[in-house]
């Protein structure tokens, strides 16, 4: 036990803010300050060295508070101060400026301080174990113990310095030009594997350790070399360690002295050094994949370096949404520190008090800072929370990839503690809102209120004005389709058309020929003049001629047969359509058998979508019935109405729902539904996929609820 806590026990009215009344206050001579410019303002920063941080003052505040040297009095600052500065202050004026700013970490403490200041900590600690609170209750970031890499920052920095050079940074530039050409040319399985790199449904657990090492030891040179710009603009860094991004490993730095010591551009350079550090690993890996043979085991293990620090680690970084590098670099950029916390407490603050009408008060912000804030606030939230979603969703897969059945239990937990300081946060407003408009709203509910509001509600529960609604799956197809096939045997020897081409009805689309049946048919052709010749002497004698007649009438049908047939070698357009067939030329040469088939022609100016609806909502269709397709391929929706409904179940098209792996949940049958569509600028297209959505008949929502109720009820008991 120190003397001040041994005072404290005794005279416990004796806190350590009367041992610094009783002199004037002395500034820490450890402090720098530095003069930047912020918003077009003139502001000192000062670095704090016990905590490594900084605050931001105006210049004369700064001037104000080098003159406290612990032996003037406040009547000497205060004329001190004038003369500097010009401007007038009094003696009470510096007294309530030191008194306002004791707690601050500005002044120099005396032994006695000290210990009072330790003796407050002791009392704190005590009080956070009476009222623990676990690190690890918010998942966004949990921080362990760092080192300090001051000293090896120091020694690696004067061995690296020509980095820092424009030599370097235009050979830079060239390798980064180099990873792009080997990016583009190679994007077809560079892009797609990128994507494949961070799914977890198919890694074994040696590829998840493998991955989990490349990037944290990826994540590891990023932080070094920020904390190496961090020491060229003349900082130092105190504190280097590990953290978890809602449990994803990583790496911190702290480069607070740059912002200190650093002007705008090499506070940018201090915040773009990681990801140019990336850039760099990901354009030596690049450079070597292309340079080695395929199958090669370097070759495999750059094509690996590449996925882990390319494109999405870069992208993810250089991302102003969020706080990393991308956000510190646009906020240099844009000369607005902590604009994301401006903006939230401006928009918020905005809500509360002009939407829910809430006693908060609205922090003054221009125009043109809300003509920023707005719009950023709303797109970082959208994308947090989408974050937040594909976190879990990864997860899910890591699981999902050894128990399927019950990978939602872990996915959901661990939903709830990411989402939970947010639903805290929620409810925290949602009371204030009560308790804010609790008495109000009592004294509206008079009896005649209370009425007038009962019936709204009754009308609003049983007015069947909710438009009931049956959804099912579609793939639009055309309304007239043929597949074409050759009758007769032949070669190909001509095609007229090729794929996408309008064709009209009767339009030849290829030749074959036959030389046998042409052979054929030349030789029938000859014996039936001769038969028909034989025929006519025979009449003009009245010798023999059943027979010769005979002869000839049998001839003829055969030179019909044959004529019929050479006419099937040209195979035409039975309807105006386009023909959907690729490559139909490859037919050209070819011999082609009885029933092969050649091309496939379409009608497409009028589809017809097929909706297939499960039989449970199948009864509440009716012919006629209007219904809204959404297609996958577009944002907007197309009007139609049912034409068909099948009176028979079917199996749905394949790849249109989603395979059920679940024993438990049966997979239905479908009744399809036909809607003509019209496409008359081309602007659908055979197979694609949506949802349909048919308006059936309205309902209120007490008849919604009592329709579930009984349906499940008369399922159950009967």
């Amino acid at each position: 036990m120190n003397i001040v806590e041994a005072l404290n026990v005794a005279l416990p009215e004796i806190p350590e803010r009367l041992a610094r009344q009783k002199r004037v206050p002395r500034m820490d001579p450890r402090l720098v300050g530095r003069g930047h410019v912020l918003d077009g303002v003139p502001v000192v920063r000062v670095l704090i060295p016990d905590n490594h941080e900084f605050y931001t003052l105006p210049p004369e505040y700064w001037e104000l508070l080098q003159l406290f040297d612990g032996e003037r009095t406040y009547d000497e600052i205060a004329g001190l101060f004038t003369a500097r500065t010009g401007m007038p202050v009094t003696a009470d004026w510096v007294l309530q400026f030191a008194t306002e700013n004791a707690e601050a970490a500005f002044w120099s403490k005396t032994l006695q301080e000290k210990n009072a200041r330790f003796r407050e900590e002791l009392v704190d600690k005590r009080r956070a174990r009476t009222h623990k609170k676990s690190k690890w209750g918010n998942l966004a970031e949990i921080t362990f113990p760092a080192w300090d890499p001051d000293a090896t920052l120091t020694r690696v920095h004067n061995r690296v310095k020509f980095i820092f050079t424009y030599q370097f940074l235009l050979l830079s530039l060239v390798m980064f030009a180099f990873a792009a050409y080997v990016l583009v040319s190679h994007w077809a399985e560079i892009g797609q594997d990128n994507l494949e790199f961070y799914n977890f449904t198919h890694k074994s657990l040696a590829d998840i350790i493998e991955f989990w090492v490349l990037i944290c030891v990826i994540a590891c040179i990023h932080e070094f070399c920020h904390g190496l710009a961090c020491k060229h603009t003349g900082g130092e860094s105190h504190g280097m360690g590990f953290l978890l991004i809602y449990l994803s490993p990583a790496f911190f730095c702290d480069t607070t002295e740059a912002w200190v010591y650093g002007n705008k551009w090499q506070r940018i350079a201090t915040a773009a050094a990681g990801v140019w550090s990336s850039l760099i690993i990901y354009s030596i890996a690049s450079f070597v994949w292309w340079g080695t043979a395929v199958g090669d085991s370097l070759h495999n293990f750059a094509y690996v370096v590449m996925l882990a620090s390319g494109i999405l680690p870069v992208l993810i970084n250089l991302n102003p949404l969020i706080k990393l590098d991308g956000y510190f670099m646009f906020t240099e950029l844009l000369d607005i520190p902590e604009l994301k916390e401006n903006a939230s407490i401006y928009l918020n603050n905005w809500t509360k008090k002009n939407i829910f009408r809430l006693p908060v008060e609205v922090p003054y912000t221009t125009w043109r800072r809300r003509l920023l804030y707005v719009p950023y606030t709303l797109a970082s939230s959208v994308y947090s929370y989408g974050l937040l979603f594909v976190i879990v969703t990864f997860v899910y897969n890591v699981i999902h990839r050894y128990s399927p059945d019950w990978a939602f239990v872990p996915a959901a937990f661990f939903a709830v503690l990411i989402f939970k300081s947010r639903i805290l946060t929620l409810w925290r407003f949602m009371r204030l809102l009560y308790l804010d408009k609790k008495d109000r709203v009592k004294a509206w509910f008079t009896p005649r209120h209370t009425v007038v509001f009962a019936c709204l509600s009754l009308l609003v529960l049983l007015a069947p004005v909710w438009r009931q609604t049956v959804e099912g799956r579609l793939v639009l197809e055309p309304m007239q389709r043929a597949v074409l096939r050759v009758e007769v045997p032949g070669t190909v020897t001509q095609v007229n058309v090729e794929e996408g081409q309008v064709v009209a009805a009767g339009t030849p689309l290829l030749r074959l020929r036959n030389l046998n049946m042409e052979s054929e048919a030349a030789r029938v052709a000859a014996d039936l003049r001769f038969a028909s010749a034989r025929a006519f002497q025979a009449q003009m004698r009245y010798a023999d001629f059943a027979a010769a007649e005979r002869h000839r009438q049998e001839l003829t049908a055969h030179d019909r047969t044959l004529q019929e047939k050479m006419i099937q070698l040209t195979v035409l357009s039975p309807f105006d359509g386009t023909v959907v067939t690729p490559r139909v030329g490859d037919l050209l040469g070819s011999y082609l058998p009885p029933g092969s088939e050649v091309m496939e022609i379409a009608n497409t100016s009028v589809l017809q979508a097929l909706v297939f609806i499960s039989a449970p909502d199948v009864g509440k269709i009716r012919l006629g019935s209007p219904a809204a397709l959404h297609l996958d391929a577009q944002a907007r929706s197309i009007q139609g109405n049912v034409a068909f409904l099948a009176p028979a179940s079917s199996e749905a098209e394949k790849g249109l729902f989603d395979q059920q792996e679940y024993k438990g949940i049966e997979a239905s049958r479908y009744y399809v539904a036909r809607i003509p569509v019209s496409n008359s600028d081309q602007g659908l297209k055979d197979g694609f996929t949506g949802t349909a959505k048919i308006f059936v008949q309205r309902r209120s929502i007490a008849g919604f609820t009592w329709q579930g109720v009984n349906d499940f009820l008369g399922r159950k008991l009967w």
